[in-house]
């Protein structure tokens, strides 16, 4: 049996696609987003209860746990989930280890952060967050949008890499380009980090997410680079 195991990840990175191969293969539990918080303004319910469900519903049928978390997903169970499970002023990474026996870290991020900018500006315009999701309006270049959504990704990464020092973690590392490039060998490496043995490609059924750039992609990133306002 493999570990369970933390994807860590910063938007738009191919993070939905890499869960739902995970999820695919039967014995890598069912890694989702399962802290996502709604966007309506909901209140937060308590990590108290919602911690024992996140658990049962990333668990697969073999036992293995999965799990993705964006940064303030990690710095809500940094926070408050020590204390949750009766374990207050423990870092995080200890008590995961201790609950999850030894879980394992993945970090997923992308090296082209203009076309990570573009790709968030436009999912945050029209709410297609997932190519299976109705877009409700369509997008408008915005430069001044993709300037804040770049600093903001890349900020994001510090912060993760603040957070993997102060845990005393050392994640294995993924890039969208990698991944994107070779689904199947990507994967197998995640594997073989989780403990799986000698591996050096998986068969991946086909994928219900479509990749989301296209032309309009290009055009903006091309309309950054001339300057166009």
């Amino acid at each position: 049996m493999i570990s369970n195991y933390l994807i860590c990840s910063t938007p738009r990175s191919g993070s939905n696609y890499l869960c739902e191969l995970l999820s695919s293969l039967g014995f890598a539990g069912s890694p989702e987003e399962h802290l996502w918080d709604p966007p309506d303004g909901t209140p937060l319910e308590p990590l108290s209860d919602r911690w024992p469900r996140v658990l049962e519903a990333g668990t697969g049928s073999n036992g293995v746990f999965g799990l993705k978390v964006m940064f303030y997903q990690a710095e809500r169970l940094e926070r408050d989930l020590p204390a949750v499970l009766g374990k207050p002023g423990r870092a995080l990474a200890d008590v995961l280890a201790e609950i999850l026996c030894d879980s394992k870290y993945i970090y997923l991020t992308r090296r082209d952060h203009l076309r990570q900018a573009v790709s968030l500006v436009r999912a945050m315009q029209t709410k297609q967050w997932r190519s299976l999701d109705q877009a409700v309006r369509r997008e408008e270049y915005d430069r001044a949008a993709i300037d804040e959504a770049m600093e903001s990704l890349v900020g994001e990464e510090r912060l993760w890499e603040n957070f993997f020092t102060r845990q005393h973690l050392r994640p294995y590392r993924l890039t969208y380009e990698d991944f994107e490039r070779d689904p199947g060998t990507a994967v197998a490496g995640i594997l073989r980090h989780l403990g799986h043995g000698p591996i050096e490609t998986v068969s991946l059924p086909p994928s219900r997410h479509r990749r989301q750039a296209d032309d309009v992609t290009e055009d903006w990133v091309r309309c950054y680079r001339a300057g166009s306002a």
